[in-house]
């Protein structure tokens, strides 16, 4: 079994070779230097065409390196790597990140090269993630063995991704982080999966302090045992979040053809995910969402849920999408109705959903929204809270009374916001820690599995105390 400091060596790595550095700056061993010398890492150039890369003295093999490398980054053609991978053996190098394709994804002489690399590795006992992989990144160290400086900007946060496709480490980490506001911690992207995989990952981020929310983007499980188990394990700690590709038959064979993996039998799968306690999601903008979701909110209590709106038409839609999802609209107590009496003169609207609108125009917008997740708060029967705003220009009001109570509120709560000017409040929202989404019906779908979630933690320990 793989030892929980594996990872954060790699990570934690300040002695690194980078076997195929280049002096060209549109090649990748160039940009894999940069990266790191900006990160402040202790970094030897591998190459031995060359003599120096960025001001660093190049060598023409680890083993005329004058100390101990703790891992090697290998962007060299398959031909080749076998007499690399030989020569960090021979110099105690204990991990290996190898970003160059050319092995199972490509048929059976790439297999059988895989084959061979991956018994050398055994060999020399070397960890290796890869090949055919875009490398790792962290925003708690920092730091990224990769060609992409996917560091950049990123914002630090509590969600660490594992994927088996390099645009997951690249375009779409920034896509995530950027354009949802979902903060990541660790990203590693598997590869071929010749040695660390899918239930090594899990067992390193269920252990990290750093990971409140496991994604995982997956094409094919090798050690499906393993794989059970440590899915298992991790979900009783954090909600583990999947994404797998190669559903369809006719899309088996790309994933065959991407990363060698086997897509496997599509029933076994889902029962062992569904058994495991953990979330499989269909598609990305999915995948996102709830990775949103749970990253930013607890689970509800209970699946009765309250909104507040500004437009009937809209509640009504979000309505349809709750029930669909096996959610309740809770039923307000006596006392929430009697303050809402207070504010809504319209007896048809002094319920779930809470519909404001005449109302706020007398009292304020902002005024009436904030008062209502505060009698939402104050009420048991809600679990959780949806709230729809919009803006509009004949209708402006200042957004911090609502955020305000938002914040005090200690029941999950979300925001649907249409309207104007929408990407600058909903990140306003998002900076002070507030979910927000284009839809209720999105938010639905996101309650529906924390709350299962929720379930499942609960009938797993309500198993053991009764075991």
């Amino acid at each position: 079994m793989i030892q929980i400091s594996c990872f954060e060596e790699i990570f934690n790595a300040n002695t690194i070779a980078v076997i195929g550095a280049s002096q060209d700056p549109n090649k990748l061993g160039y940009k894999i230097v940069e990266n790191l010398v900006a990160q402040q890492r202790k970094v030897y150039p591998i190459n031995p065409s060359i003599t120096h890369v960025l001001n660093l003295k190049a060598y023409a093999s680890v083993k005329d390196v004058p100390e101990p490398i703790t891992l090697a980054i290998l962007i060299i053609s398959p031909k080749r790597i076998l007499q690399a991978i030989t020569d960090c053996g021979i110099k105690g190098i204990k991990y290996a990140i190898i970003i160059s394709e050319g092995f199972q994804e490509t048929g059976p002489e790439g297999a059988q090269l895989q084959e061979t690399l991956k018994k050398l590795l055994d060999k020399y006992k070397i960890r290796a993630i890869g090949p055919n992989t875009m490398g790792i990144h962290d925003t708690v160290t920092p730091f990224t063995a990769s060609f992409l400086d996917s560091m950049r900007n990123l914002k630090p946060g509590s969600v660490s991704i594992s994927s088996q496709t390099g645009i997951l480490a690249g375009a779409l980490l920034q896509y995530l982080n950027l354009t949802k506001n979902i903060g990541i911690a660790r990203v590693i992207d598997l590869g071929n999966k010749i040695d660390l995989d899918h239930g090594d990952v899990l067992e390193f981020f269920m252990n990290d302090k750093n990971t409140k929310v496991i994604g995982m983007h997956i094409e094919g499980v090798s050690n499906g045992q393993k794989f059970a188990q440590r899915l298992k394990e991790a979900s009783l700690r954090k909600p583990v979040v999947i994404l797998k590709g190669g559903v369809m038959d006719e899309t088996k064979r790309i994933v065959a053809s991407h990363t060698g993996s086997i897509a496997g039998d599509e029933k076994i799968f889902d029962s062992l995910v569904r058994k495991s306690g953990a979330i499989r999601v269909i598609d990305f903008p999915e995948f996102a969402d709830v990775l949103k979701g749970f990253s930013y909110m607890p689970c509800p209590e209970g699946n009765e849920v309250a909104i507040i709106t500004g437009s009937g038409g809209a509640a009504v839609i979000t309505i349809d999408a709750l029930l669909r999802n096996g959610l309740k609209l809770a039923k307000l107590s006596k006392n929430t109705i009697e303050e809402i009496r207070r504010f809504i003169p319209e007896e048809g609207k002094i319920q779930n959903p809470i519909d404001i609108w005449p109302s706020a125009v007398r009292y304020g917008i902002d005024t009436l929204f904030a008062r209502m997740i505060a009698l939402l708060n104050d009420d048991p029967n809600v679990k959780a809270i949806i709230t729809l705003l919009f803006k509009v220009e004949d209708f402006s009001y200042d957004f911090d009374p609502i955020i305000q109570a938002a914040l005090s509120c200690s029941k999950p709560i979300f925001f649907a916001i249409q309207g104007t000017d929408t990407e600058n409040i909903r990140n306003t929202f998002e900076s002070k820690g507030l979910p927000t989404f284009s839809y209720g019906e999105r938010i639905t779908r996101i309650l529906y599995y924390m709350w299962n979630y929720k379930k499942f933690l609960k009938n797993s320990r309500n198993s053991i105390n009764n075991s």
